[in-house]
């Protein structure tokens, strides 16, 4: 389950935010964000199959993260969400990300 902060953008009359970016004129504009949990990838091009997770990955002496069913290195990726979408309200704007992400639940 993700965890999305969802807020309204303010736009001036002339559908530019208070930092200049421009979005033009038309519908309230939302931004929603939400970090989703970290994912292991394997290094080398030659991945096995076992899955890497928080738990059961290695820590060799120089700190480097290690698969534990083949040995080979892997590294910790971070992804994030970051984007922004028109609805007339907040219950639309969470319909829409919804639709994109079923899993999704809203902060307050």
């Amino acid at each position: 389950m993700t965890k999305f902060n969802l807020q309204r953008v303010r736009l001036n009359q002339g559908g530019y935010t208070d930092t200049g970016q421009y979005f033009g004129i038309g519908m309230p504009l939302y931004e929603y964000r939400a970090e989703f949990p970290p994912t292991y990838r394997h290094v080398m091009f030659y991945p096995c199959d076992a899955e890497v997770t928080e738990t059961n990955v290695t820590t060799d002496k120089d700190g480097n993260l290690h698969c534990p069913t083949c040995g080979h290195r892997v590294r910790k990726e971070y992804s994030d969400v970051c984007d922004y979408v028109r609805a007339y309200s907040r219950d639309d704007a969470k319909s829409v990300v919804a639709a994109m992400y079923p899993d999704a639940t809203f902060y307050r």
